[in-house]
């Protein structure tokens, strides 16, 4: 089937987005629905063509039998689900948890696990709402310096941009000046009577002595002699301007004079100012690069200390209960062709948390016992739905660190340009700048707002793989058939494993 044409439209920004909506945005599109989307390389996401709405139906989503029927789940379409709910007042939910965990890294060799959720929520007046609260206060005051700081830095960023903007137009003139054009050695001495001069208020300057009988033609001679050096002005005016007399003469040289001495050394100067002032902005870039590797640890324990917000109004959470709820989610791959198995493995616990007195430090520490549900789903998935997954759960994890990304991008380009021309000019005036640059080959520069906020900003674009040959097509199917198989298998024996471990009926 033909790709649907990319047609660009116009830009939406929307903060937040249902997990049906980050299904489709990150590929888990119905086969039939594909082709009302497009993949954008700027956002490294699927997106509407013009003329359809981004709809949360297009999802491919699992619809898995619950109490009451058939739910939606949130998840892609799997392989093969298997559920299983244990709850006991004396249950440690530490040790089902890691039990399956191993049982699926290490017995079924699938190598490469990711953590892709850990979340809770404490009911008001438990004790461990207390503990986390404490903890996360800290936190939060160090984020918030951290957040004025940069506020403070980006502030001046555009002050320093704004000055060497002012310095380049500046040295724009010299530049020409000293390529012989006339237009612009006659804006700088423009420049040169009014600022420096005073221009007509200063009876001293070329328009002040212009007032005075036998100078008339001063400003004219002035603005019409040609580019000149200091050490050439006097044979200038004497060769040119003989028929005029001496006293204008004596004049035009003074004023000539300490126009192309004023211009030599402020033109070193400006260049002196524009490295001292480059130097300057490469400064703040890092500063500003330092605090956002510092605070991206705090904001990430922020997140993880927050409570879930869902289960604020189920009815299985009291206020007045020592209760939590907490959901603990993990991807595991195993090697293989092009298409890997995958098991997505979810817990969901509701347990009474028990805070106990650790001895080393006389910390307090909680320890769950209560109700556990698992789901192990199987998938074949190749490597780019696997990290289109991964880039999902952080989109939804995550997102008030990209309202945070946001708003400093917002900000960064308000200044274009200007601030990656700047930077790359303060990276040549380092030592073996321009020898190292030189070496390396060319390759796509990042821009400046990716530099800095480089995690917390969607990856760029990778280029699409060539269309494949018939018998690639064949390849890919037996090792899609195969993977299938590989996670269904390990899958269930994972599930059938833990119930007869822990006592459970099996078959």
């Amino acid at each position: 089937m033909a790709e649907p044409e990319k047609k660009a439209r116009p830009k939406v920004i929307k903060s937040e987005f249902t997990r049906k909506e980050l299904l489709v945005r990150n590929g888990f599109i119905n086969s039939e629905e594909k082709e009302k989307y497009y993949f954008n390389d700027e956002t490294n996401h699927f997106e509407p063509v013009e003329g359809e709405k981004l709809d949360g139906k297009d999802a491919e989503e699992e619809n898995s039998e619950g109490f009451f029927g058939f739910e939606e789940t949130g998840f892609p379409k799997p392989v093969k689900t298997y559920r299983l709910i244990w709850e006991a007042h004396s249950l440690g939910v530490e040790e089902p948890y890691y039990w399956i965990y191993k049982h699926i890294h290490q017995d079924f060799a699938f190598k490469d696990v990711y953590k892709t959720e850990d979340s809770f929520f404490s009911s008001e007046s438990s004790a461990m709402f207390g503990v986390i609260q404490q903890r996360m206060s800290p936190i939060q005051d160090r984020v918030s310096q951290y957040l004025i700081a940069i506020g403070k830095l980006v502030k001046e960023l555009f002050q320093i941009v704004r000055e060497l903007r002012i310095l380049d137009e500046k040295l724009t003139h010299y530049k020409h000046a000293e390529e012989g054009k006339q237009s612009s050695e006659i804006t700088l001495r423009g420049m040169f009577v009014d600022l420096v001069q005073g221009g007509a208020k200063n009876p001293a300057s070329v328009f002040g002595m212009a007032h005075e009988v036998g100078f008339t033609a001063l400003p004219d001679l002035f603005f019409d002699a040609p580019i000149v050096k200091a050490d050439d002005v006097d044979k200038l005016v004497e060769d040119k301007y003989k028929d005029f007399n001496k006293s204008l003469r004596q004049v035009l040289k003074r004023q000539l004079q300490h126009f192309a001495v004023w211009k030599e050394k402020t033109h070193v100067e400006l260049k002196s100012r524009k490295i001292f002032l480059l130097n300057y902005l490469r400064q703040h870039y890092d500063t500003i690069q330092m605090y956002i590797e510092w605070i991206k640890p705090y904001l990430k324990y922020i997140e993880r200390l927050s409570m879930k917000t869902k289960h604020a109004e189920s009815p299985e959470l009291i206020a007045s209960f020592e209760g939590n709820m907490t959901d603990i989610e993990f991807l595991a791959t195993k090697i293989g062709g092009e298409y890997q198995p995958v098991i997505i493995a979810t817990f969901n616990f509701r347990t009474i948390p028990s805070m106990n007195i650790v001895k080393e430090g006389y910390q307090r520490g909680p320890t769950h016992t209560g109700r556990m549900e698992v789901t192990l789903r199987a998938y074949a998935w190749k490597k780019e739905q696997i990290d289109a997954y991964k880039k999902l759960k952080k989109d939804e994890t995550f997102a008030f660190l990209s309202k945070i990304s946001e708003s400093l991008n917002a900000a960064l380009s308000t200044a274009g340009t200007d601030i990656e021309k700047y930077l790359v000019e303060a990276q040549r005036q380092l030592p073996g700048a321009k020898e190292k640059e030189e070496k390396e080959t060319p390759k796509k520069r990042k821009t400046f707002v990716r530099m800095v906020l480089g995690d917390f900003l969607p990856p760029e674009g990778a280029p699409k793989p060539p269309k494949k040959k018939k018998e690639e097509e064949e390849k890919a199917a037996n090792d899609k058939k195969k993977a299938m198989g590989t996670a269904k298998t390990a899958a269930w024996n994972a599930y059938k494993n833990f119930k007869k471990a822990h006592g459970m009926i099996h078959w």
